[in-house]
């Protein structure tokens, strides 16, 4: 049920919007550019298999996703891969060769990186990456990004550094971690569904619906 609601086309729109805030029917209809009526009834749908959630304000009806929902991490992992493939094509594989690229000279060290900012969203003047890794110079790395592509701009930080930003709600860091991540994938959803998990209103959600990890 879950699999075949989230692989329509409509619905696939309205959680990856979800998936980066909460909104209202008006501004799902217009960044998915559909109609009102196709979004009500996509996210009815949504609500019925519980992967979207609605608030009630005023006489706004606000949706997000759920997070606790036990399919969550599934369904994220999915949209991050359509994600990496998308960059990947719109970057002319850039992305896969900075990864392979710090991989093979930073070994064990090397612990993934994101791409962040204009680059995924559309014109850009810089490709931003955050490099996870410690203990590396920082310089030669940066000298070998820029062979690849002028435009390579790289930021060195740890999985640690990441979470508290993260966490503290750092608008840098909240970038970070909605970017685009490769060699880092299941790091990075545990942080992002942790932040859920660890919320008051959600700790009391998950234990009244009987949610589990």
């Amino acid at each position: 049920m879950l699999s075949d609601i989230i692989t329509k086309k409509v619905s696939v729109r309205i959680i990856r919007i979800l998936i980066e805030k909460k909104a209202s029917l008006s501004e799902i209809a217009r960044e998915t550019d559909t109609t009102k009526a196709n979004v009500f009834n996509s996210i009815h749908e949504l609500e019925k298999i519980d992967i979207a959630r609605k608030e009630i304000k005023g006489r706004t009806h606000i949706y997000r996703f759920n997070y606790l929902h036990p399919q969550a991490k599934e369904v994220l992992f999915r949209f991050i891969k359509k994600k990496q493939e998308e960059y990947i094509t719109k970057m002319k594989g850039i992305p896969v060769l900075v990864h392979h690229t710090l991989s093979h000279m930073l070994g064990k060290k090397y612990e993934g990186v994101l791409f962040f900012g204009s680059s995924i969203d559309g014109n850009y003047q810089d490709i931003d990456a955050f490099v996870l890794a410690k203990d590396i110079q920082e310089r030669k790395i940066q000298e070998q990004l820029k062979i690849i592509h002028p435009k390579l701009s790289m930021t060195l930080g740890t999985l640690k550094e990441l979470r508290h930003g993260f966490e503290e709600e750092d608008m840098l860091y909240t970038n970070i971690i909605l970017g685009i991540p490769f060699g880092c994938e299941h790091s990075i959803l545990e942080i992002r569904h942790k932040k859920f998990l660890t919320r008051r209103i959600d700790i009391v959600e998950r234990f009244i619906i009987g949610y589990r990890e």
